[in-house]
């Protein structure tokens, strides 16, 4: 849900029982705040029909992943060394990750008013993990507590090489911690994506996106996107030999039955031609300006062997790098498909020709290990800069020409600059373009059929439109969709940004048509049954709307954001005491919202319920006073 600011009603609607009818008019203002804004209504020449018929959804991809432990009695001393790799510790279980965190001196910090605390306990028994609880907590002026609100972490995501982030599980659904451990300044601070004083705190969803680069394999529920198993989440936690070779189960049985022939039925990156080679490194170190699963495709879909495009679309744009001189932080792949050695090698460098996949060199090892990686392409004296310079900086080529460089979207971080400049000093912001348009990964949309060009740049553009709010952004997009639409009628993709672009238009039923054809495709779509129930509550079909907010909240009953729109929903509709249900089930989960405070103030007081109220009033007051929203200060997720 868009963490929009919405209007703040008035404090002295307590005075006489008749005005609820004023505090209800604010929710219902209140409600529609809570969803992005909209154009005025356009009107329409003809009623949108849906015209596209249905395409053959396609092969699901291979199965028969068996994990990286099937793997180590043929190949020990890889498999040994890639344990050690960064991505062979990806993610952990609690009390399984080497500790690297400062839980003594440095445990807690400040931030928008708020009290962050990480804690540890070492277990009793030898054979149980310790607990790892994190803690969001407020006090007043007196330094009384306000309110304190805790969850216990369940995994540690990161090798610790430059952060790690936190994971817990609420049944079937897995959160990120808003606590995020940064490696370069040992430091406790806010996780990337959270803004000061207004951020998701402990309600922030974990997705397949995520996952499909941090995990090994997950288990997810059928029909369910975004949803795993409750005991078993991950069907392999870290990375593993697998992400890269492709599922392993019929090499194994080959092997184990004495077969030999031309093809060892595993993928061997190495052996792949450029773009399927790069396509296995691209699946997690690419995310450009927006990512889309192709036709019938999810975001785990992408096997070794594969074009990346094969599977999912990438747009870009640039470098990777804004126009203050910093990258995103998984922009590796943009600044080396711009780098003069990357586009003259003609398909010959790539990732794995400067980086070894199952080993991370020593730090005291870094400078000689890529020198000769240099030195593969480069001869010796093709160096043109003085020896005294090289000796002072090590004979390193990273040194000279692949510096440090500031993050965007990650604070306490920086990474290394794979442009490969001719000297570091060249300014960066020389290949950015202010609103540079984005493009096709690798010219993709070569190999695209036409109505998936027009259903990935539709989404693209609708995405853009959300950002910037250029109306002709808005207009060019629901133009491809239309297109894309009139193709393949069976896409829930292409029906539910469709839908988006109607909605933000005010055409209510063409987008209602589009928000039903999707759910009847993909019933549990959370985004397009928040959309449907928005639909709803707008035409004034408030039994049908609740139903919606009703599913919605079921699906994951900790989005907290999620009941104030429901509630109004239910004022409208009559069910005052349904209302206040929503609204105090919203403040269990975050206790931070201020204006929920207000508005269940107000339908405790039509209800009689005068203590009740003058307690939320003084907790929105204290809140008002105590929280400090902040500029979010470079810091992103992707």
């Amino acid at each position: 849900m868009n963490n929009a600011k919405e209007p703040i009603p008035s404090r002295h609607s307590n005075r006489r029982p008749w005005i609820f009818i004023t505090g209800l008019c604010l929710l219902i203002l209140v409600a529609l705040a809570f969803f992005v804004g909209r154009r005025p209504a356009e009107q329409n020449d003809a009623e949108f029909a849906l015209s596209g018929s249905s395409k053959t959804l396609p092969a699901a991809p291979q199965d028969g992943y068996l994990g990286s432990d099937v793997c180590r009695d043929c190949h020990e001393e890889i498999h040994e060394a890639f344990s050690r790799h960064p991505m062979g510790n990806s993610i952990s279980l609690v009390g399984q990750e080497i500790p690297i965190e400062s839980y003594l001196e440095k445990d807690d910090f400040e931030s928008g008013g708020f009290h962050y605390q990480a804690r540890t306990s070492a277990s009793e028994l030898a054979d149980q993990p310790a607990e790892i609880r994190h803690e969001e907590s407020l006090v007043d002026q007196e330094g009384k507590p306000v309110f304190q609100q805790s969850e216990m972490i369940d995994y540690v995501v990161g090798s610790g090489s430059r952060g790690r982030s936190y994971l817990f599980q609420r049944g079937p659904l897995l959160f990120q911690s808003p606590l995020t451990w940064y490696v370069q300044k040992g430091i406790w601070d806010l996780a990337p994506g959270y803004r000061p004083a207004d951020h998701l705190r402990f309600e922030r969803r974990v997705d397949d996106d995520c996952l499909s680069c941090h995990a090994g394999r997950v288990n997810g529920l059928a029909d369910r996107e975004n949803q795993y198993e409750l005991d078993r989440p991950f069907h392999e936690l870290s990375i593993g030999c697998e992400r890269c070779h492709g599922p392993g189960r019929d090499h194994v049985e080959m092997q184990l039955n004495g077969g030999e022939g031309k093809s060892q039925l595993i993928v061997n990156p190495a052996k792949l031609e450029p773009r399927r080679r790069e396509s296995v490194c691209n699946q997690c170190h690419l995310t450009g300006r927006w990512r889309q699963p192709r036709y019938g495709k999810s975001f785990l879909d992408f096997r070794p062997g594969q074009e990346l495009s094969e599977a999912w679309t990438v747009l870009v744009s640039g470098t990777g790098y804004d126009d203050q001189g910093r990258a995103k932080f998984t922009s590796h792949v943009e600044q080396m498909n711009n780098s003069r050695c990357f586009q003259a090698s003609e398909g010959k460098l790539g990732c794995i020709s400067c980086h070894d996949p199952h080993r991370k060199p020593d730090p005291q090892e870094v400078d000689a290990f890529y020198r000769v990686r240099c030195l593969n392409c480069h001869q010796q004296q093709s160096c043109s800069a003085d020896e005294p310079l090289r000796r002072a900086k090590d004979d390193s080529c990273i040194a000279c020409h692949m510096g440090t460089t500031d993050v965007s979207d990650i604070a306490h971080s920086s990474q290394t600059d794979h442009r490969i400049l001719k000297t570091i000093s060249t300014s960066t912001s020389a290949t950015v373009a202010a609103g540079q348009e984005w493009t096709f990964f690798d010219n993709a949309d070569e190999r695209l059929p036409a109505w998936e060009r027009d259903r990935s740049g539709g989404v693209a553009l609708y995405v853009q439109y959300t950002k910037n709010q250029d109306p002709q952004q808005l207009k060019e997009a629901k133009k491809k969709l239309l297109a894309a639409e009139a193709v393949v009628g069976n896409d829930p993709i292409t029906l539910s940004y469709l839908g988006a672009t109607f909605l933000a238009e005010n055409d209510l039923d063409s987008a209602e048509k589009c928000f039903a054809a999707t759910l009847k495709l993909t019933p549990f779509n959370e985004e397009t049954l928040q959309q449907m129930a928005h639909v709803q509550f707008m035409k004034n079909n408030l039994s049908t709307a609740n139903e919606y907010f009703e599913k919605l909240t079921q699906l994951d009953p900790w989005a907290s954001a999620r009941f104030g729109p429901y509630a109004v929903s239910l004022v409208k509709a009559g069910d005052i005491n349904g209302a206040i249900d929503a609204l105090e089930h919203s403040l269990s989960n975050d206790p931070t919202q201020y204006r929920l405070h207000l508005y269940l103030a107000t339908l405790l007081e039509s209800s009689g319920r005068r203590d009740e109220a003058a307690v939320h009033r003084r907790f929105a007051n204290s809140l008002e006073q105590l929280v400090r929203p902040e500029q979010a200060a470079g810091m992103g997720m992707r």
